[in-house]
This record gives C-alpha cells, sequence and structure tokens, in this order.
C-alpha cells in the first residue's frame, strides 16, 4: 500500500467495477463452453478473482474461467461422452491445482521465458479466434440445438465454422440487430467519454433497453430462466475414497497436466505484457502459486478451473 492514494483508489474501483461486470456474461459464457452449469462460470470468476491477488506479483491480471480453458475441457468430456463430467469437475480442478502448487515450488514457471515470442503471438491469435467462432452463432441468433442439428457438437474449430455456415438459412435478423446496436452504443460511448467505464455502462444500457423493448414483445433470447438455489452453488467435493477415485485420477491426469500448462503459459503472457505496460516486474513463480491456490478455492467453493483471462486483464 506504499504510495497508494485516492487517484489509484479511483481507477482501480472503476476498473474493479467495470471487470465485475463483464466477468458475469463471460463466467456464464464460459460454463456454457465448458458444458457445465451457468452458475459454475460465475462462482469460479468471484472466487478466483478474490483468492488469486492475494498470493500474485501481477497487479493487474484477472483471475477465472477462460475461452480456452472450456473449449479444452469440452473436447475432452465431448470425445468421452460416457463420462460423467459433472461428478469429475471437481477431481479435475484438485488436481490441476496440486500440479500448479508443485510447479511453482519446483520453479517450473522459469522455463516459460523460453517460450519463442512467435508462439506466444500465435497462441494469443488463435484464443482471438477461438473466442470470435464460439461466439458467432450467438451473435447469428442460431440455437445451439439447430446448430448441432442432433450431433455432438463440433470439436475442432474447422468443423464449427462448417456446421455455422451450414445453417445461416437459420439466422435471426433480431439477434444480428442487437448485436449491431451494442457495437454502436459501445464505439459511441469510448469515443464521446473515453474515460468512463465503457464496457459496463454498454452492457448495462442495451440490457435495459432490451428488457424494456421485451414488454413490447420484441424478444430476444435471454437467460433469465436459467435459475438456481443457493444449496446448488457449491459442488461436489473431490472424490478420494470410493472405487473409481483412483481409475478417474489416472484418467484426467493428462487433461489436469495440459490445463496447468495452458493456464501457466496464459498468465506469464499476460502478467509480463501488463506489466511492461506499467513498468513493474513479476515473478512467474510466484504468479504460478496464485493460480494453484485460487483452483484450489474453486475445487471447493466453483468447481470450474480457473486460468489467467487474456481480455478482462486487458481491460
Amino acid at each position: 500500500l506504499l504510495g497508494y492514494g485516492r487517484r489509484s483508489f479511483l481507477a482501480d474501483l472503476r476498473a474493479g467495477m467495470t471487470v465485475a461486470i463483464i466477468d458475469l456474461p463471460h463466467g456464464m459464457a464460459y460454463a456454457l463452453i465448458a458444458g457445465l452449469p451457468l452458475y459454475y462460470g460465475i462462482t469460479c470468476s468471484a472466487v478466483a478473482a478474490i483468492v488469486g491477488p492475494l498470493f500474485a506479483s501481477s497487479r493487474q491480471t484477472i483471475l477465472g474461467p477462460t475461452n480456452a480453458s472450456a473449449f479444452m475441457v469440452f473436447s475432452y468430456f465431448a470425445a468421452y461422452p460416457n463420462l460423467n463430467q459433472m461428478s469429475m469437475m471437481p477431481l479435475l480442478v484438485f488436481i490441476t491445482a496440486a500440479l500448479l502448487l508443485a510447479g511453482a515450488f519446483l520453479r517450473v514457471a522459469d522455463l516459460t521465458q523460453y517460450i519463442s515470442r512467435t508462439v506466444v503471438v500465435a497462441y494469443v491469435t488463435g484464443a482471438s479466434l477461438l473466442i470470435t467462432a464460439n461466439q458467432l452463432p450467438v451473435l447469428l441468433g442460431i440455437p445451439r440445438e439447430v446448430l448441432n442439428d442432433g450431433l455432438q457438437p463440433a470439436i475442432t474449430l474447422p468443423g464449427h465454422i462448417y456446421r455455422i455456415i451450414s445453417h445461416l438459412s437459420s439466422v435471426e435478423g433480431l439477434s444480428i440487430a442487437c448485436s449491431v446496436f451494442t457495437l454502436l452504443v459501445f464505439l459511441t460511448l469510448k469515443k464521446w467519454q473515453p474515460r468512463w467505464p465503457t464496457f459496463a455502462l454498454t452492457l448495462i444500457s442495451v440490457s435495459c433497453v432490451w428488457w424494456i423493448l421485451d414488454d413490447f414483445g420484441i424478444h430476444v433470447d435471454t437467460f433469465k430462466d436459467a435459475t438456481f438455489t443457493w444449496r446448488e452453488l457449491l459442488p461436489a467435493f473431490p472424490d478420494f475414497v470410493s472405487a473409481e477415485a483412483l481409475g478417474d485420477s489416472s484418467r484426467l491426469f493428462g487433461l489436469a497436466l495440459a490445463l496447468a500448462f495452458l493456464s501457466t503459459m496464459e498468465m506469464s503472457v499476460m502478467a509480463r505484457t501488463l506489466a511492461g505496460r506499467a513498468g513493474t516486474r513479476v515473478d512467474q513463480n510466484q504468479d504460478m502459486l496464485s493460480l494453484g491456490v485460487a483452483n484450489l478455492a474453486c475445487t471447493y467453493l466453483s468447481g470450474m478451473t480457473a486460468s489467467c483471462s487474456l481480455t478482462r486483464s486487458a481491460l
């Protein structure tokens, strides 16, 4: 807190409010991508964002569910439809947390400095394309059941793009109008008042407009029916004692290792990028420790893996 004053607090408050409001739809979207209940993404966003910074060296990185990690979880369980994803998720998050904690104490994160800039740029570009492709059906108003057409969801990017092109006849003009209107509001606010929390104001104002229009019979699909109880917010604890526990751990180890590596790379890329802009330094092993602790908290309070969000951290 040395040198921390009123100006810094107001800037942090503005950024925090913006990121928190963005976190709600982001968390819901990433839980949807991973094939989990919507509230898993919201609770993961809250738990990871609170616990992670207590142990991190980076002052700007935001932890929570991300597109890449959610898509990796979805791809794995889509390939093995006989597995019970809901019961295995807490164990998966726990193994991921254990690998991250072990890696932090063994200083594995130091190895990320040997990853070339080309690889990092390619990864960020690929993640951006993945985010865009996964949001296209919603932007165009193509229902998920129509897009999948009774089949398993596409697990590759080309397959996903092919299905979108094949179902362009199902595009809904009102969804496109909503998307264009949202973009216009955002660009107008950004040009008129660039210092205001543009993302948050856009979400609030557009939601209010479509809420009012809904009363006049102009309806756009929302998540208003996705209700849950307080008891459902807590996931089942990881299974360590049943006869299937050892087999499940062995089956999930490869996925957990991939998630741990992915989240470490996302954290390293974003922390170093933002630290370079702010003129500060980061300890990558300390940040890896924060990822491990955040995922350990999510094991018992969320049930979804947490990583470093490129979008929300940059915001």
